[in-house]
């Protein structure tokens, strides 16, 4: 099969998997050699739609299954799906663990990039409430700066996009033939 063509049906699956076909897709994610194909199956396992199966993606990277720096990037593919909340409730109750396996890198910087995948102002607040952030210089800096783009995205969400739903109601509205003519 085409690579381009498997990693799109990859996502599909994955996105769509019950529990049988997860299993599967992290059984062919264990035992390939490929690295690429590895994190095709695992980007796989990180876009499923059911919460049950996101929380099992996230358990695995408290385990050794994953390269430390291949399980932090599954818990970002996960906050970049449909359920950002689980990661971050994730990555909150087992920060600890987390930290202790990736370093005084993941401690200061990985929840400021995690928390960019969100773009309501609340969730800059939590950010800047997170203590760990604020152990060293360069975790505080990037706090700031990852405070700093939630709430350009919370603005922009809040200001924009119904400014742009209007436009295309509007444009929408002129394509439409006229019933009198």
């Amino acid at each position: 099969m085409n690579v381009n063509l498997r990693d799109a049906v990859l996502v599909v699956v994955g996105g769509h998997a019950d529990q049988a076909t997860y299993n599967a897709i992290r059984r062919l994610a264990r035992a390939t050699t490929d690295a690429h194909e590895r994190v095709q199956f695992y980007r796989a396992l990180a876009g499923a739609s059911d919460p049950r199966l996101i929380e099992q993606t996230l358990a695995m990277t408290l385990t050794d299954e994953l390269q430390p720096e291949r399980a932090s990037w599954l818990i970002r593919a996960v906050a970049a799906g449909e359920h950002p909340e689980l990661a971050l409730e994730f990555t909150r109750k087992n920060f600890d663990a987390l930290a202790a396996k990736r370093g005084p890198d993941f401690r200061a910087f990985f929840m400021s990039e995690l928390m960019e995948n969100f773009t309501e102002a609340s969730y800059a607040r939590q950010l800047v409430d997170f203590r760990p952030v604020h152990e060293t210089s360069g975790g505080r800096i990037e706090a700031l700066r990852a405070e700093s783009r939630i709430n350009e995205s919370a603005d922009f969400r809040a200001h924009q996009i119904p400014q742009i739903d209007e436009w295309v109601k509007n444009r929408l509205r002129a394509s439409e033939p006229n019933p009198s003519s």
